[in-house]
């Protein structure tokens, strides 16, 4: 049987090489198999060959071998029709005194049709190519040969000859056709293959749809549509295609969709519902052979694969047929998790239970990332809420639990990176219609009410509590520093006697240095007073203590009256008579002048007393009042 081949590669100095075949099969080449002088042979050369079984070395040899020459030779070269018989070969090329190295494509098949139209007339290959048209040519193969041939003459011959055979071709084809090529010419919209002038379609018979009614798609029926026989001869076709639908893949039946609307509306509604049936059986089915591979649940990796059939649910199903494949991927996620990932399921909604006991033991870890813990919150109800916030005040303290709190309560009512729970805790229109507001309160009441006087104190101090008893305060008084006997003073601020009274118990237990903190803090509640302003990251020496009054000479008056003497510091500079003959004036620096008009030095000395700071305290208030 002859063959068609590619040389490899010919040595013809040793006179032998290598021939490929289309199906890339390797035959040995030897010069003496060759009945034409085989000085011709190149690499990328078309042969005509015999095959057999080498005597020498047992390997498949050719013989017989010949170049390609006229008309007779077409049968063997269109045997390759419909496969692929593209070969790879090896290249050398020089330059530059180095060898290059490349791979080139050939088509054997284009190669071989290019030498036969190089040695051949027009009227040769026209007439060579009809009679292999009318004896030998499989009509399911006429594109690829129409198009082989238009190929080679428009990559190897001149345009002219081109059209020369091309335009004979197409008319003898026009003319000798059968209906299996009328189908394929329609088939792939090829008309002017067999001469018919180009326009968008052709109508063919319809006996010719009904014989390949099996490869016609949607895109078909919508050229059969517009036919003068379409519209029945579509649901006639889409009607047995029906028929046979039930062995169908998903992606099948998914595409049995669109021919819907080729039936009338009693048959559209039937079969949409056939199609949905057999569909959601398939997903489920196919959900199902998943889920039975997997094996034990143990991490995040083993449950990513469930993730993947979650996010894979088609969107197309109903809700409930969605939900039904949702619970059958959660029955296997419980069936094959393994206790140590149980809590995990859990976090994510799988089960709807996990023992309490480890879910406490969890939320107190120091390894829990806050996320996990806002969304083991998230999970509770509100008494299981409320009773591991309330274990966990007990076992890892009030800052630690109201801070996950803090960022539970953000993230729920989305807050902002800025809010401070602290700041918010009694605000009850803060949190009126906020998430988790009544879950704050039963706290912030729980934690008031399982505390001592002396715990509530120091909450108070903290900003857990709201309230403090006087009582306490008057015990422990003495103990307080400056922020914490402010908050006292703040949460005192309508009631000026009751200030006056805590200022007089504290200034008998500071040493000098408080005392000029507990300065300020008298001055605050005094209305007609400002303290000058330290700025931060400075520090005051304090051998002046300043306040600005815009009653300064009557107080100033009035306290020499009780004998505490004052004193103005200092002349603004621009005001001293230097700086009056260099043309400086009164006026010049109105915030200056301004100061100086309210400022006075009240009495602060290393040897003051706390009796004499007391003493003038009490006629600054009196002053007020």
């Amino acid at each position: 049987m002859k063959k068609i081949g590619l040389i490899k590669w010919f040595d013809s100095d040793k006179g032998f090489g290598v021939v490929l075949d289309a199906d890339k099969k390797e035959f040995f080449l030897h010069h003496n198999n060759f009945k034409d002088d085989p000085s011709q042979l190149l690499t990328g050369s078309v042969i005509i060959f015999e095959s057999r079984l080498g005597k020498i070395k047992n390997r498949e040899e050719a013989f017989e071998c010949t170049y390609i020459t006229n008309s007779d030779d077409l049968k063997v070269i269109f045997d390759n029709l419909g496969k692929n018989d593209v070969i790879q070969i090896e290249t050398k090329t020089y330059r530059n005194f180095r060898t290059y190295t490349n791979f080139k494509s050939f088509s054997i098949l284009q190669v071989a049709l290019k030498e036969f139209f190089q040695k051949n007339s027009d009227e040769e290959v026209i007439l060579g190519l009809k009679n292999y048209f009318d004896k030998h040519l499989n009509s399911a193969f006429f594109i690829d040969f129409y198009e082989h041939i238009e190929k080679s003459l428009k990559e190897y011959e001149e345009s002219e000859r081109t059209l020369r055979i091309l335009g004979s071709l197409q008319d003898y084809f026009g003319a000798h056709l059968d209906e299996i090529i009328l189908f394929e010419v329609w088939f792939s919209k090829k008309f002017e293959y067999i001469g018919y002038k180009l326009q968008e379609d052709y109508e063919i018979p319809q006996d010719l749809f009904i014989k390949n009614s099996e490869r016609l798609k949607i895109n078909e029926l919508k050229r059969i549509y517009d036919y003068s026989f379409g519209p029945n001869l579509c649901r006639i076709l889409v009607l047995e295609r029906f028929q046979v639908f039930d062995n169908k893949d998903i992606i099948e039946i998914e595409e049995y969709r669109e021919y819907l609307s080729y039936l009338d509306v009693e048959d559209k509604l039937f079969f949409e519902r056939k199609i949905y049936s057999l569909y959601k059986d398939r997903i489920f089915n196919e959900f199902e052979a998943k889920l039975q591979g997997f094996t034990v649940l143990d991490s995040h990796h083993d449950f990513s694969e469930y993730d993947i059939l979650f996010k894979n649910i088609p969107k197309n199903l109903t809700l409930e047929d969605s939900n039904k494949i949702q619970d059958l991927i959660k029955l296997y996620i419980v069936k094959n998790c393994s206790s140590n990932y149980r809590f995990e399921i859990w976090l994510k909604g799988i089960i709807d239970e996990f023992d309490e006991d480890q879910i406490r033991s969890i939320f107190i870890d120091h390894n829990t990332s806050l996320e996990r813990k806002y969304t083991i919150l998230s999970k509770l109800e509100f008494e299981q809420k409320f009773n591991l916030l309330k274990n966990s005040l007990l076992t890892i303290g009030i800052e630690e639990t109201y801070s996950i709190l803090e960022g539970f309560l953000r993230k729920e009512n989305e807050l902002g990176y800025y809010f401070k729970l602290i700041n918010q805790l009694f605000d009850e229109n803060f949190w009126k219609d906020k998430i988790g507001a009544q879950l704050l309160f039963r706290l912030n009441s729980f934690i008031e009410d399982s505390s001592d006087e002396n715990e509530k104190f120091n909450l108070f101090l903290r900003g857990y509590i709201k309230t403090v008893s006087e009582d306490i305060i008057y015990q422990r008084i003495n103990e307080l520093n400056r922020i914490n006997f402010q908050k006292i003073i703040n949460y005192y601020t309508n009631d000026a006697n009751k200030i006056k009274e805590f200022l007089l118990i504290k200034v008998v237990s500071l040493d000098y240095q408080d005392l000029l903190w507990l300065y300020d803090i008298a001055l605050k509640d005094l209305p007609t007073y400002k303290n000058l302003i330290v700025p931060d990251k400075c520090s005051h020496a304090y051998h002046l203590y300043i306040i600005r009054t815009s009653q300064r000479k009557q107080l100033y008056d009035f306290l020499r009256s009780k004998n505490v003497y004052c004193q103005v510091h200092y002349l603004p500079v621009h005001r001293h008579p230097y700086y009056q003959t260099l043309g400086f004036k009164k006026g010049d620096f109105p915030h200056s002048e301004k100061y100086y008009e309210e400022c006075l030095s009240l009495p602060m000395y290393p040897s003051m007393t706390d009796v004499e700071q007391q003493f003038v305290n009490e006629k600054l208030k009196a002053f007020i009042n």
